[in-house]
């Protein structure tokens, strides 16, 4: 009787497939991108008080308190014109998870963002973000701005404050369960497509 060959398969190649999706999940759970971003936050104002910074503020507002802001204790002078602020964790700012819970849990919230002394717009997540209505279903890596333009000047008096800065909020899309399959179905044909290649090899020996 002829021996039956022995089906050999090279253990690394048949869990290269799942090597594979594994990598494609993670790049697309690391990878961040500009999710949308805002322009033109200014405060042109003329007091009597001597102003050396100014600070932004990003927060919800339901009411006439800010909850969670975010970069209310930095202190911006015109040596930072054209630099880019981050935070991304909440060793950088307390509130950071707490105001992306709020940023991706479905519902069309109020947001202030302006400054701490001085102006203020609210609008509702759509209007700022172009969102429908948050970011649900999105991962935020991190929230920016950057200081487009400041001028302290003195009037006599006081201060002559011009200001603008640009916010930006980072992040990706979680793959939806159809993305996610569809990776599992093409990692399925390749680890068929490597059993046959080894079983063809093995009867060819």
């Amino acid at each position: 009787m002829i021996p039956k060959p022995r089906l050999s398969i090279n253990r690394k190649a048949a869990f290269r497939p799942l090597l594979i999706i594994g990598l494609l999940l993670f790049c697309n759970a690391t990878s961040a991108s500009l999710l949308a971003s805002i322009t033109n936050i200014s405060n042109d104002s003329s007091g009597i008080a001597v102003v050396t910074n100014v600070t932004p503020v990003i927060a919800f507002a339901p009411s006439a308190l800010y909850v969670f802001p975010l970069f209310d204790e930095l202190f911006l002078t015109e040596s930072d014109v054209g630099k880019t602020f981050y935070i991304s964790s909440n060793s950088e700012d307390p509130d950071f998870s707490s105001f992306v819970d709020i940023l991706t849990n479905g519902n069309d919230d109020i947001i202030g963002i302006g400054y701490m002394t001085g102006t203020t717009s609210y609008n509702n997540e759509s209007v700022w973000f172009s969102t429908t209505p948050d970011f649900a279903d999105h991962t935020i890596t991190s929230i920016a701005i950057t200081l487009d333009r400041l001028t302290l000047d003195s009037n006599g008096v006081g201060t002559d404050v011009s200001s603008s800065y640009s916010v930006g909020i980072w992040g990706n899309a979680v793959p939806e369960p159809p993305t996610i399959a569809l990776l599992a179905y093409f990692a399925v044909l390749l680890l068929f497509a490597i059993r046959v290649k080894s079983a063809i090899t093995s009867n060819r020996e």
